[in-house]
């Protein structure tokens, strides 16, 4: 038998030690008897399981970094009123509402955009 090395994620050491704790096998034992019993078919219906995983995956990650893109845009105009009420001394109500109100059509397009992009209605 040929000695080789492989690399494996923590989640798979995990499902590996623990299935070394569960049969009895060493490491060894399991994986050639996956790779013995293992035929074509299982293999490229496993392999096509964890593409549509990754892709599920990466979907999700596009997700989260659009709406934190639309999110830092609603967080620029938050700093912009502090920054402004900040720099004036004499804030006039009017201002300050004018301020909020151009805040708040931002925080209704994010929330279009958020439903446009989920489609949801």
């Amino acid at each position: 038998m040929k000695a080789i090395s492989i690399r494996l994620s923590e989640n798979q050491q995990t499902k590996l030690n623990l299935l070394t704790a569960k049969t009895g096998y060493t490491q060894s034992e399991i994986i050639r008897t996956v790779i013995d019993n293992l035929d074509e078919v299982k293999f490229d219906l496993a392999v096509k399981n964890d593409k549509e995983n990754r892709k599920v995956e990466l979907q999700k990650i596009a997700d989260l970094r659009y709406q934190n893109y639309l999110f830092s845009n609603v967080t620029k105009n938050v700093n912009e009123i502090a920054k402004y009420v900040n720099q004036k001394q004499n804030v006039k109500n009017n201002e300050l509402i004018f301020q909020f109100n151009e805040m708040k059509k931002d925080i209704q397009e994010l929330e279009k955009k958020l439903s446009d992009y989920y489609g949801n209605s």
